[in-house]
């Protein structure tokens, strides 16, 4: 097995810790009923400037490559997608089924890691992406109960995973072929800065439409999330940088399900079945074989 650098390793797990309280502020804001356009809309705003101070100058230089002004541009539109799509889902079917569906998205990157940039799994790493899958269903089905099982969640729960494998995978090309003199802070704030863009366009329509909103709610949970927005694709794509995406992805999506059992637990004090406690245990061992049988 081949030494892989500790810092990729943390840069992963803080990737997780962010993309995971991403799920709880969704949660809080369903509960609340917060608004979804206002929520996610500050959500970007706040992640572009943030990321804008953070790169400086070489935010204008990076702007001008057209390929990833362009691939940026589509990036920033698909994870307005994402959001809006998690937040539906969130009720109609539930935090339990969505957090599982947008994690079993990694099969998408995961891949295309595999396929499309060689980066070749080992047969214990194919086991653990195999136990990651029954450890989402198990968790997944011991949330769930029923609300699934309509057209409306099975609809927005396809939709989540589509768009959640999506952006990964385009994160990944990002960094693997689009060989661009920039760091992942510049690329970060053109996807958020594309995705603000819309967003205040979305807004303006439903404030001409007069659409009877207080946005307020939105505006202490909207900026959290920003800021936890960026902090999980900056350190995905640090992750990447020094570990392979078959190791980032699916330990990046297994933490996160496994993070989310004990939130549940700690915070809100939900009672886990049996089915879910199987399914984080067999989740930590699919962790463990997908990140040391590299």
């Amino acid at each position: 097995m081949s030494e892989l650098p500790l810092q990729g390793y943390l840069f992963l797990l803080l990737s997780a810790a962010c993309s995971l309280g991403i799920g709880v502020i969704f949660k809080v804001a369903a509960v609340k009923s917060i608004d979804s356009s206002f929520l996610i809309g500050t959500n970007y705003v706040v992640a572009s400037i943030v990321g804008l101070v953070i790169a400086g100058r070489d935010f204008g230089i990076a702007a001008t490559d057209p390929v990833l002004l362009l691939v940026s541009s589509a990036t920033g539109v698909l994870f307005i997608g994402g959001f809006y799509a998690m937040a539906y889902a969130t009720r109609v079917a539930g935090v339990a089924l969505t957090l599982s569906s947008w994690r079993m998205s990694v099969i998408l990157p995961f891949m295309a890691s595999w396929l499309v940039w060689s980066e070749v799994p080992s047969a214990w790493q194919l086991v653990g992406l195999a136990l990651a899958v029954v450890a989402f269903l198990l968790i997944s089905n011991a949330g769930a109960g029923l609300e699934g099982q309509n057209r409306k969640s099975i609809g927005a729960l396809l939709l989540v995973f589509g768009l959640g494998g999506t952006v990964d995978t385009i994160l990944k090309f990002i960094n693997e072929s689009l060989q661009i003199d920039t760091d992942s802070m510049v690329v970060t704030c053109l996807i958020f800065g594309t995705a603000a863009v819309v967003m205040s366009f979305v807004l303006s329509i439903r404030k001409l439409k007069g659409a009877a909103i207080d946005p307020r709610s939105a505006l202490a949970p909207g900026a959290i999330l920003g800021l936890l927005n960026l902090g999980t694709i900056i350190f995905l794509l640090e992750a990447l940088q020094s570990l392979p995406g078959t190791v980032v992805f699916p330990a990046v999506n297994v933490s996160i399900v496994v993070g989310a059992a004990l939130v549940g637990t700690l915070i809100w004090d939900e009672e886990l079945s049996r089915a879910a406690r199987l399914g984080v245990l067999v989740a930590i061992g699919a962790l463990l074989l997908l990140t040391i049988g590299s």
